[in-house]
């Protein structure tokens, strides 16, 4: 199922794997659980929730207040910042982790070196896995949000068997403090699917300038909203009454020969970006 995902640059929100698996009635074929070392404890960076919210303007942090956070500790404390991955079952079908990085300025946490342990149901070690990302991949990134796959298979590219438990281990990250904090935007679990969801991840500003065949490249297109107008977000954009889309997100209502020129046709100021229209 192959998916383009149309969002505002000025939207940190994007469409979820798990967004199309519901709209489609399909269930989740693999659960887990995620659990970290510590966490900051704040609203848009600490809590464990962000890595699975589809939001890039929040995101994990490894605790950094000493007398509030949850389990603090920096690295320099020869203790390691760890993310676990538990599955509910075993599973044979995990070939990778996609780690995306925080979005802001500050990169504090971001991911360096890292060591990947696999465990089964009975908590043995089945594999260690080791790697770096450098600046440059992150800079260099084709993904939009410079989302990194950490690759979890043997030395011929072949599954491994019955995966309970995976550790992700931050031996070094980057930042102005580098090597003491963990973070991390979204943390997803790549399978080998046999119905995979592709999900191609654009800006509205960028898509005004392709030409590809929509209709043979894609199964399905999601344009998001930014909030620019709450009263029509959640309104179908259908045809059959006068709402226009925006390329900057958002419904707004006018006659077509003149949208654009009249001062009541935009809005000022910074609303929610958390709310989404639908077309």
């Amino acid at each position: 199922i192959r998916v383009l995902d149309l969002e505002p640059s000025t939207n940190g929100k994007f469409l979820g794997e798990s967004d199309v698996r519901s709209w489609l009635g399909l269930k989740e074929k693999y659960n887990y659980t995620i659990t970290t070392c510590c966490n900051h404890i704040g609203t848009n960076s600490g809590p464990i929730a962000n890595m699975q919210d589809n939001d890039l303007e929040t995101w994990w942090h490894s605790a950094f207040d000493e007398k509030n956070d949850t389990n603090y500790h920096l690295k320099d404390t020869n203790t390691e910042h760890t993310i676990t991955i538990t599955m509910a079952e075993p599973c044979s079908q995990i070939t990778g982790i996609r780690y995306t990085p925080k979005q802001d300025t500050n990169s504090n946490g971001t991911l360096g070196n890292y060591k990947i342990n696999i465990y089964n149901s009975d908590n043995s070690l089945i594999k260690e896995i080791t790697g770096h990302i450098t600046q440059e991949q992150y800079a260099l990134s084709q993904n939009p949000y410079k989302a990194q796959i950490l690759e979890i298979a043997d030395g011929s590219g072949n599954l491994f068997e019955g995966i309970k438990k995976i550790e992700l281990t931050f031996l070094s990250s980057y930042g102005a403090a580098p090597n003491q904090h963990a973070s991390c935007a979204e943390l997803n679990l790549l399978f080998n699917d046999d119905n995979p969801i592709q999900i191609t991840h654009m800006t509205t500003s960028e898509f005004v300038g392709h030409t590809e065949e929509l209709n043979t490249t894609y199964d399905m297109i999601y344009i998001g909203a930014s909030g620019r107008h709450p009263d029509k977000l959640g309104t179908l954009i259908n045809g059959e009454n006068n709402l226009l889309y925006t390329h900057t997100g958002g419904a707004i209502t006018g006659k077509p020969a003149w949208q654009g020129l009249m001062n009541q046709d935009y809005q000022e100021g910074s609303p929610p970006v958390s709310q989404k229209g639908t077309l």
